[in-house]
Order: structure tokens, then sequence, then C-alpha cells
């Protein structure tokens, strides 16, 4: 389960940073980094996916406050 939160909080910083950085310039293997980490927390979520622990995760996601 933690590997799943910390991409999604991994993921999330780095598109901020894309959408918004013009200075960032990613390599190649970078590029490829990002996609093996996500890879990897899809195959975690598909072994925990049905644990309560996971459906409050997406539960808190849903319900936590949003910047204006």
């Amino acid at each position: 389960m933690l590997t799943v939160a910390q991409a999604f909080v991994d993921m999330l910083q780095h598109r901020h940073t894309a959408d918004y950085d013009g200075s960032k310039v990613w390599s190649r293997v970078e590029v490829w980094e990002r996609i093996d980490a996500v890879k990897e927390a899809f195959a975690s979520w598909k072994a925990v996916k049905n644990h309560d622990d996971a459906q409050n995760f997406l539960f808190t996601l849903l319900l936590r406050e949003r910047k204006p």
C-alpha cells in the first residue's frame, strides 16, 4: 500500500513540475524510471485493492480538502 501511495504523491509532483516548470528538462532515463515506478504501483495496487486499508485510502483521496 505504501508503494501505491508514494507513487501517487511522487507522480503528482512530477506532473506539477512538467506542467509548470519550463526550466526542467526530462531525460529519457528519468521518464522511463517514472514509467517503471507507475507500473510497479499498478502491480502493487492489484495485490491490495480489495483490502480495507486500500479502500480507506481511496476514500480519503475523494474527501480530502482541495485548494481553491
